[in-house]
């Protein structure tokens, strides 16, 4: 049986809605998925095809985040399946 997260998604494949539909979930369990203390530094912002964008509020945290990379995209991946094939982590910026 397939987790409900993965037919959530289905429904949205194809649509422009698509890759808002992503981020969206993704924000909503970002916490509960990587834990309090990596929801406190950075949070999905986009996705560009297989690519989840992920903003960074800590300069210090980028390294870290890194070498964490593939941990975090498994995690990621449990949940969003082939919607999310990478992950690319970049500084936000203060507007």
């Amino acid at each position: 049986m397939e987790p409900l997260s993965k037919i959530l998604f289905s429904l949205y494949q194809g649509t422009p809605f698509h890759d808002e539909w992503i981020v969206g979930c993704l924000q909503g369990v970002w916490a509960g998925l990587l834990g309090e203390r990596i929801d406190k530094v950075c949070r999905p912002a986009a996705v560009h095809g297989r690519e989840l964008v992920v903003e960074v509020s800590d300069a210090d945290w980028l390294p870290i985040l890194s070498g964490m990379k593939l941990k975090l995209l498994e995690r990621v991946h449990s949940v969003t399946g082939d919607d999310v094939l990478q992950i690319t982590f970049r500084l936000r910026k203060d507007e």
